[in-house]
């Protein structure tokens, strides 16, 4: 309905942001991750509990609309240390 909140509002990324990187575009409106509505601060403070609680290989889902048509991203969490050729003997 109009005025009703229905997620929220992707502004402006910079190359190389995290949303950029996650295939976010500016104008996405999130409505959901992991099915937890993105409509208000309370909502995004539970995405953000259960987004920071998950654990090496965990997946997480973002449902938004993109010029009015839904999307769904599905990411899996992959522990990042430093690569062997990284590491001075």
């Amino acid at each position: 309905k109009k005025g009703e909140a229905i997620g929220t509002r992707v502004g402006d990324l910079e190359r190389g942001s995290l949303g950029s990187h996650l295939g976010l575009v500016t104008g996405d409106i999130i409505t959901a991750i992991n099915g937890v509505p993105a409509q208000s601060a309370q909502d995004r403070m539970k995405i953000y509990k259960e987004i920071t609680a998950l654990k090496d290989g965990d997946s997480f889902a973002i449902t938004l609309l993109r010029r009015k048509q839904p999307i769904q991203l599905v990411y899996t969490f992959k522990k990042f240390g430093k690569q062997p050729k990284d590491i001075i003997p």
